[in-house]
């Protein structure tokens, strides 16, 4: 029969060693002071986070590209390579890994090294790898071109990227000169300036803001198609842009200029668009891809806009360059 004496015993032996145990913790929280950190986690050398919209519409973006590869730095460039080589090769006739192998990309077509499996997003791009094109795409790949496999988060500072840039020109033996900076010429300014009456100076127009918006004919007049493709890389998601394209997430654009509203067949709209009506008008499309959500309430478009008039105006020259019958631009 089990002695009630020995399991008294046992009973304060374990409570013993609770008490025991709390007091020890107690004793080392007071010894040692550990603080947390303010951000938890450890930084990883090369990876970074991506770049915000906030932060993409930043000064940074106003900084001219000929001038920051003017200052650019190969050396610093090839350095800062490191960080890609767990992914591509750089040399002539280097495997492809993750990524395709780089030795040539500057000037090369877009996702043209044969042999490599590109993302439908990248295999969606036209053009070649421009300093303009790498820049824009080193900055945040995944903003860049929404869908890339690709899953680097960039190169925030403008400057490392230029320098990724002329290291890149340096193992591309058909790259295209480097663009030249244009330099006001200050010296025969000021005295032009200087000659200027006092109330002309003053009864100059100010510099247009982005609060006051030109025009659209007047933005027009300087729309770049060009720009304007790159610009719609950020749609190649959800929509496809050449004659007889499949329908994603959106219709294809081809032709959407002048085109209907809600009018491309074969493709399902929300009914806030079916209710639209009207024609797909250079006003129109301007007013919408401004604020999809805004100008047409219930739309299924989740794209948030974009903002700035000009790149609009860039955004909507490409569109009637793919559009055979888009009325003239107004003048």
């Amino acid at each position: 029969m089990f002695d009630a004496f020995e399991l008294n015993k046992i009973i304060g032996a374990v409570l013993f060693a609770i008490l025991l145990i709390l007091g020890i913790g107690i004793v080392s929280d007071a010894i040692f002071s550990v603080e947390a950190p303010e951000t938890p986690g450890y930084a990883i050398e090369g990876v970074e986070e991506p770049a915000t919209e906030e932060a993409a519409g930043s000064g940074e973006a106003e900084i001219s590209l000929a001038r920051l590869l003017a200052d650019a730095d190969a050396e610093k460039g090839q350095n800062a390579a490191k960080k890609c080589a767990s992914c591509h090769t750089f040399e002539a006739g280097g495997p492809n890994r993750v990524g395709p192998n780089l030795h040539g990309v500057v000037g090369r077509p877009i996702a043209a090294v044969e042999g490599f499996a590109y993302s439908g997003a990248m295999q969606a791009q036209e053009g070649a790898w421009t300093y303009e094109e790498l820049f824009d795409f080193l900055a945040s790949p995944r903003t860049d071109i929404p869908g890339t496999a690709m899953a680097f988060a960039g190169v925030k500072d403008p400057q490392e990227r230029a320098d990724l840039l002329v290291y890149l020109k340096s193992v591309s033996p058909d790259a295209p000169p480097l663009p030249e900076p244009q330099q006001a010429p200050q010296a025969q300014q000021e005295p032009e300036a200087q000659q200027q009456p006092e109330q002309e100076a003053q009864t100059a127009p100010p510099e247009q803001t982005e609060d006051q918006e030109s025009p659209l004919a007047q933005r027009f007049d300087g729309a770049s198609a060009e720009n304007g493709q790159r610009l719609a890389r950020r749609c190649a998601a959800c929509h496809t842009f050449e004659a007889g394209g499949p329908n994603r997430v959106g219709p294809n654009l081809y032709g959407i200029v002048g085109r209907p509203v809600a009018s491309h067949e074969g493709f399902s709209y929300s009914s806030a668009l079916k209710e639209k009506g009207g024609d797909w008008t250079y006003e129109a499309l301007d007013q919408f891809i401004e604020a999809p959500r805004k100008d047409v309430p219930g739309t299924s478009m989740s794209f948030a806009g974009i903002g700035k008039p000009d790149d609009r105006a860039d955004l909507i020259a490409y569109l009637k360059s793919i559009s055979p019958d888009a009325p003239p631009l107004p003048q």
